[in-house]
């Protein structure tokens, strides 16, 4: 067994214990230990716990961004708004274009405006005031002129599915007419 310091959770030392990891419905989970030494005796009272770790999450994914629920964002019925989710995640594209480059502040002064032409989203699960949650996104080529963003919500430590969508759009060019930009194609490449 191979144990890696990931740092402190409060007073407890946490290491992740490499091997075998446990899998449960396509996630893997891995057990985190509070390894002691000898000369530090507050770290002795609790010998082991179990967190979930999101490796698969991170694997499957070009980009993740952890997210809180804010009270001003639930409805009547206690639950975040249908309407938030698309902030949630628009919030998350926009910070996966910033991370590779994507300024769309520069692309609007070019006369290049990148749009959304369709999104599908399927509720599976609701979130509630300061819910923690995952957001994770994929981007793929759908057509000469269209690209597709496919992202996912799960709450978080549980990493229990909340939402799934897909996200179409375009570029459109000074002309207002489709055409995707050198820099966006190569990521799609």
């Amino acid at each position: 067994m191979v144990l890696l310091y990931c740092g402190r959770v409060g007073r407890r030392r946490v290491f992740i214990k490499k091997s075998p990891p446990l899998t449960l419905a396509g996630f893997f989970f891995v057990c985190f230990y509070d390894q002691s030494d000898q000369s530090d005796q507050s770290d002795q009272t609790d010998q082991s716990f179990v967190i979930f770790e999101k490796t698969k999450i991170m694997q499957d994914y070009l980009f993740t961004l952890e997210m809180s629920v804010r009270d001003y964002e639930c409805d009547m019925q206690g639950i975040v708004n249908n309407s938030v989710y698309q902030n949630y995640i628009e919030h998350v594209r926009h910070e996966y274009l910033k991370q590779v480059g994507i300024d769309f502040s520069e692309y609007t002064r070019r006369g290049i405006n990148l749009v959304v032409v369709r999104a599908e989203l399927d509720y599976k699960y609701p979130l509630a005031s300061g819910d923690r949650f995952v957001v994770g996104l994929q981007m793929r080529r759908e057509s000469a002129l269209k690209f597709a963003f496919y992202q996912d919500i799960f709450r978080l430590p549980d990493l229990k599915p909340v939402l799934k969508a897909k996200i179409i759009g375009t570029a459109l060019n000074q002309r207002g007419r489709p055409e995707i930009p050198e820099e966006l194609d190569r990521l799609m490449k």
